[in-house]
């Protein structure tokens, strides 16, 4: 069959067989001013990358602080118009894209940074297990020192 013969050749590629890429999505409250911003910061990135003088560096930092400001009142103005939005009338589709944005942004940063005990922050995900498995078998006691603690199997439940 022709059509499943070229399936594999057709997936993932678009118009005139070129490779499909997916267009960075931004958030709702992003308009085309604050992109075309977005697009100038990083534009005055490379060029402060490429070329590192004072002027060069001096334009993206004023830029980086503009968009950085730009974002915040964007956001800002985003989250009240959906407070009026929610308040005037219960609309379902805007209360839930609204949340279920809310949660995306909240469960990256789900556990804060953490000290370690030579006193430097963790971040990473592997970092923060070490440093609260060091925390728990400092504190854990063991009733009876003279027997052995059992030994755990690998749980079916982590892979």
């Amino acid at each position: 069959d022709v059509f499943c013969d070229n399936v594999p050749v057709l997936v993932g590629h678009g118009k005139g067989g070129q490779p499909m890429t997916s267009r960075k999505r931004y958030p709702p409250w992003v308009d085309a001013r604050l992109r075309q911003a977005i697009k100038l910061k990083h534009d005055y990135y490379s060029l402060s990358s490429r070329y590192p003088t004072a002027a060069n560096t001096a334009k993206y930092k004023v830029q980086r602080n503009l968009v950085k400001s730009m974002t915040r009142s964007a956001y800002r103005l985003y989250v009240r118009s959906v407070r009026v939005t929610l308040s005037d009338s219960c609309n379902r589709p805007s209360l839930h894209s609204f949340v279920r944005m809310q949660r995306s942004q909240n469960t990256s940063r789900s556990i804060p940074p953490l000290m370690s005990s030579s006193g430097q922050l963790t971040t990473g995900a592997a970092e923060q297990a070490e440093v609260l498995n060091a925390h728990f078998a400092s504190v854990a006691v063991v009733d009876d020192a003279s027997l052995p603690l059992p030994s755990l199997q690998q749980s079916p439940h982590l892979s």
